[in-house]
């Protein structure tokens, strides 16, 4: 059993570092700005309502909230181009992993796949 430097029986030292999955790490970051988005619109229609309460006359109150709107509107469309484009990126990380290795023919990589 070998030993590495860190003292951890069973590692190997000559084992190359694990590849680090891109596709994957760009997916989560996908799935987390998501997350981040809708904290971001749940924050967004507080503030509207806060901005629309209060001793105000009806007019102001409704300006407030349409102003409110336009403004969680801008922001909502922009969280959502953002998104759009974090998962291009990693539709393009996941078509780049999953394409054949070097020096392999196309089909060779799973069973039953014919070129």
């Amino acid at each position: 059993m070998a030993i590495d430097q860190m003292g951890v029986p069973g590692a190997d030292p000559n084992r190359p570092e694990p590849r680090r999955n891109e596709a994957a790490d760009a997916w989560m970051a996908v799935a987390t700005e998501m997350m981040d988005c809708s904290m971001r619109a749940m924050a967004r229609s507080m503030e509207i309502m806060t901005a629309a309460s209060g001793p105000m006359p009806m007019d102001q109150r409704l300006e407030a909230q349409r102003k409110g709107m336009l403004t969680a509107f801008d922001a909502g469309v922009k969280d959502i181009q953002k998104l759009w484009t974090m998962a291009a990126d990693a539709a393009g990380a996941s078509v780049k992993l999953a394409a054949p290795a070097q020096g392999r023919p196309p089909g060779s990589a799973g069973a039953g796949l014919s070129s």
